[in-house]
């Protein structure tokens, strides 16, 4: 079901619909919780950093990035690491240049 969720939150993602993607991703993430599907989770919160990266709101999208290296991390997917760590350092770079640190 988790798998089900983020793969509608890719759909209306794709179609460029970020705030329905959110909820479904948020759903997703609901499931992989509940299941204590530590990958599912990482995987919910790199789609919720990125979408929020879209909506441009990069505050949280940096949130949902460092809960994603913290699974990546957990679990030892070093490739979900080197991914959280690029997208922490551009949603930083993002948040200096407009001021919002």
């Amino acid at each position: 079901r988790a798998r089900a969720c983020g793969n509608l939150g890719n759909a209306y993602s794709a179609l460029g619909d970020f705030s329905q993607a959110v909820k479904y991703y948020l759903q997703s993430l609901a499931v992989a919780k509940e299941a204590k599907n530590l990958a599912g989770q990482g995987q919910a919160y790199y789609c919720l950093g990125s979408t929020y990266t879209m909506l441009k709101n990069y505050q949280k999208a940096v949130e949902y990035h460092e809960r994603h290296l913290a699974v990546a991390t957990e679990v030892k997917d070093k490739t979900g690491q080197l991914r959280a760590y690029y997208n922490l350092y551009k949603g930083y770079q993002v948040l200096r240049d407009t001021q919002q640190i």
